[in-house]
């Protein structure tokens, strides 16, 4: 073998586990979304009359949307559980937006904030839909508001600011509070 050609990187017993276990998570969520989407469109072109039939091509488009989207859902979910180590708990998370936030109008829900910011008993952690941007300790950062802007420092650098969904009217002083009491907490900080 030459010096320019590469050998395929292995990967090791955990990465396979830690990879089947988000691919199956994947499949699940992908199973479980065709199966009611499947039952729904499949009762309603039973049960209608010729004109539902002519439907059949949109409802078969429509059931792949949504088993892709299960799938998504559920390789998300399987990719943000690999991230908790054992015995530690996810507190909450909250739909999040980065500054420059869009107006409010379009911050109203949680569910399409492209970003969580999501807090362990052990961690801040900030999620890209199924991408890790950051994860930092509670003893590692410090958290800073102005009214509904909340700013995440890590070594007196900006890393974060983020503004809640137009549900979380309180995640700043929320997330603070939480904060002090996991630094204090940790065995770190005392």
């Amino acid at each position: 073998m030459s010096t320019t050609e590469r050998r395929p990187v292995r990967q090791g017993a955990g990465e396979r586990a830690s990879s089947r276990r988000i691919r199956r998570a994947g499949i699940l969520g992908g199973a479980a979304a065709a199966a009611t989407g499947g039952v729904y469109i499949f009762l309603e072109l039973v049960t209608g009359g010729p004109l539902r039939w002519a439907a059949a091509p949109v409802a078969a488009v429509c059931f792949g949307v949504v088993v892709f989207a299960g799938f998504s859902a559920g390789r998300e979910h399987g990719t943000r559980k690999e991230t908790i180590a054992p015995g530690e708990t996810v507190l909450c998370t909250y739909g999040v937006w980065a500054e420059p936030a869009p107006p409010a109008s379009r911050r109203a829900s949680v569910d399409f904030s492209p970003y969580q910011l999501r807090l362990t008993d052990r961690q801040l952690q900030l999620w890209q839909y199924a991408t890790l941007v950051w994860a930092h300790p509670w003893t590692q950062v410090r958290l800073v508001t102005d009214g509904p802007l909340l700013r995440v420092l890590h070594e007196d650098r900006e890393i974060a600011a983020v503004v809640g969904a137009a549900s979380a009217t309180g995640m700043p002083e929320e997330v603070r509070f939480v904060a002090g009491r996991m630094a204090a907490r940790s065995p770190e900080g005392r």
